[in-house]
């Protein structure tokens, strides 16, 4: 992104925290992309009406221009052919009149021009109005109306395009959180090391992270324009080494995409450049601005008051990071436009666009829009964090006295309020405390009598050594077809750890208080209830999630339990892409079969009651005799 925009290299910058997100504008009179920092608030609406009146200026003298080779073009044939002067027959067609010219005539012209289905005879009179077709628009009534700036601007490149770029942090801590973000529209760059696929130490790693990209995007945005880029060109430039990295690119399923852009240039799947040197940033750049300009969301054409109403919002950065829905939907209305269906409509656009972020898959995540997206991305990355490299003022945190906790939130994944409290300001805490939970980023820990504490599961690092299978029943959730994304099992310990501690739950009611639970980033024991605890385990290599449990008694109501929390987080979260089937163990041999043959058989212990119904296999929700799904997710 800094060699887009024109930056010089600089080997001491920071790797993204989280992601950064850059407001720019292209132009054909520039080398780079221009960094427009707040310059875009306030001024969408006046650019493009700017546009609008220097390209009806320009067609104007476009069509003077051609009105005006047209009578040349009829006095020089008619001179030609020793013709007198042509006279318009009342029919509208030309008739040729064999007559000598008239001295009084000499040297003006009779020729009645055609213009929009009118004619215009010779003007006698010098006071005649024009045609409204015809008249000449001075540029100083334009310029009195609009800034001149704007309209330099807009005559020097009026096809300049205005782009969001979104870097995303290359660290795997950051993934869980890139979901909410990832729109379906718009253009994405997968941006890997070139070096690092000859370096057997690295190179499975690189590949693993450039297949994991392309297959988020593909959940996220199916049809969006995708390029991949390699850098370092400077060191990894011969043609084998170019075409030894076309072919492992090729052994990666999701290089077949039909949105997949080529580098016919130079008959690659990838674009190699260089940021140092320089080396082919440019053509980058030309053949980024190809692609968006022939995007059919680029092409979309909205009213002029949606630039208007974008603009009213942008304003408020000034003063506010967001804004409520009701807020919004006011400044909506003050400038016309009235229909909740278009207000959302425009809103969901500018999502798109990456100008704001509304989060509509709950209601308490669609009643605020953030308007400054940095912001809020900064917010959530200072927890959500590497601390190997992004790390603390230690000096500050001994003197506040929180180094401990600190140490205690990147080791355990569970942070104090008091920690919260100094990366976010007091009066800012609630707000994000509470968006984290409904992104499934975070949840209330509440075990062993702590109070005010909250595990962040993306912080989890310890790796659980699975060995042997673990004594139980299991069912498994196979995403093999499709993809399971880093932040689905996250979640999904938000989840569990928010129905364990619930004092909602019948258990709870009772008395009944759960034990700590044992998290690892692939693993975990958790207890739904007395004697009912599940063994959770993500495989990320064969794509597949297991829930083992020894209770079988519980195994039915578990099994809708987890399959519900599955499909909470693919809603809420992941947009509906997920794709999984369900595999059931049979106890009497130890295999796994299709969650559809347990169902005929009715096999035991999954499917005791004699009501039990199907569930779906590809998201849809399950339901069992004595559990309330609705109740259910409502509750978490």
């Amino acid at each position: 992104v800094r060699s887009l925009l024109g930056m010089p290299f600089n080997p001491d910058w920071d790797s993204t925290v989280g992601a950064s997100v850059s407001e720019t504008e292209t132009s054909v009179f520039e080398k780079s992309w221009i960094k427009l920092g707040n310059k875009t608030s306030g001024d969408l609406a006046r650019k493009f009406a700017a546009r609008i009146m220097v390209r009806s200026r320009k067609e104007d003298l476009l069509n003077t221009k051609k009105q005006r080779l047209e009578i040349r073009k009829v006095d020089n044939n008619a001179l030609r052919q020793g013709i007198g002067k042509l006279i318009r027959s009342p029919n509208g067609r030309w008739d040729e009149k064999k007559k000598k010219v008239s001295t009084r005539n000499k040297g003006k012209s009779n020729v009645a021009i055609k213009n929009k289905g009118e004619a215009s005879a010779n003007n006698k009179s010098r006071n005649t109005e024009t045609p409204r077709t015809q008249r000449k628009v001075e540029p100083l009534e334009i310029v009195r109306e609009y800034d001149r700036n704007l309209l330099f601007e807009a005559n020097r490149d009026d096809n300049a395009l205005t782009l969001s770029l979104w870097d995303f942090g290359g660290q795997k801590v950051f993934y869980s959180m890139h979901h909410i973000f990832m729109t379906a529209t718009g253009m994405y760059l997968v941006i890997f090391d070139m070096r690092e696929l000859f370096q057997e130490s690295k190179k499975d790693e690189s590949l693993k992270y450039m297949s994991f990209w392309l297959k988020s995007i593909k959940l996220h945005a199916p049809t969006a324009p995708l390029l991949i880029v390699g850098t370092f060109l400077h060191d990894v430039h011969s043609k084998e080494q170019l075409k030894a990295i076309e072919n492992m690119l090729k052994g990666f399923p999701e290089t077949l995409f039909t949105q997949l852009v080529h580098n016919e240039e130079a008959d690659l799947l990838f674009f190699p450049i260089d940021n140092k040197e320089n080396l082919g940033v440019a053509k980058l750049r030309k053949c980024i601005e190809g692609v968006v300009r022939e995007d059919e969301s680029v092409l979309q054409e909205v009213p002029i008051k949606w630039l208007v109403f974008l603009d009213e919002i942008l304003n408020r950065r000034k003063t506010e990071s967001y804004l409520t829905l009701r807020a919004v939907k006011q400044l909506a209305a003050d400038i016309g436009i009235t229909s909740a269906a278009e207000q959302e409509k425009a809103l969901q656009m500018f999502h798109e666009k990456g100008m704001l972020i509304h989060l509509t898959s709950t209601a308490a995540l669609n009643d605020i829009v953030t308007i400054k997206p940095q912001w809020l991305i900064d917010n959530i990355s200072n927890v959500i964090r590497d601390d190997s490299i992004h790390m603390f003022d230690i000096t500050e945190l001994k003197k506040m006295e929180l180094l401990e906790e600190v140490e205690t939130m990147f080791s355990r994944a569970v942070a104090s309020r008091d920690v919260l409290e100094y990366v976010w300001k007091e009066d800012e805490i609630e707000f994000f405390v509470d968006l984290m939970k409904r992104t499934l980023l975070m949840s209330d820990w509440s075990f062993g009598g702590e109070e005010n504490r909250f595990l962040i599961p993306s912080l989890l690092n310890k790796v659980y050594d699975i060995g042997e299978i673990e004594k139980g029943i299991r069912c498994v959730f196979d995403f093999s077809d499709s993809f399971l994304p880093n932040g689905v099992f996250e979640r999904l310990l938000c989840l569990c750890v928010a129905h364990s501690t619930s004092p909602r739950s019948a258990y709870a009611k009772q008395g009944y208080s759960a034990k700590e639970p044992k998290l690892y980033k692939n693993f975990c024991t958790i207890e739904f209830g007395p004697d009912n605890t599940i063994r959770l385990h993500v495989d990320e290599d064969s794509d597949t999630l297991s829930c083992c449990m020894e209770n079988l008694k519980s195994a039915e109501r578990n099994l809708a339990i987890i399959s519900s929390m599955i499909q909470k987080l693919n809603t809420d979260v992941m947009g509906t892409g997920l794709k999984w089937t369900v595999l059931l163990e049979d106890p009497s041999n130890g295999k796994l079969i299709s969650h559809e043959d347990a169902f005929q058989k009715r096999l035991s212990p999954w499917f005791q009651e004699k009501n039990a119904k199907e569930v779906g296999t590809s998201g849809k929700t399950q339901n069992s005799q004595g559990l309330d799904i609705e109740s259910f997710l409502d509750q978490l």
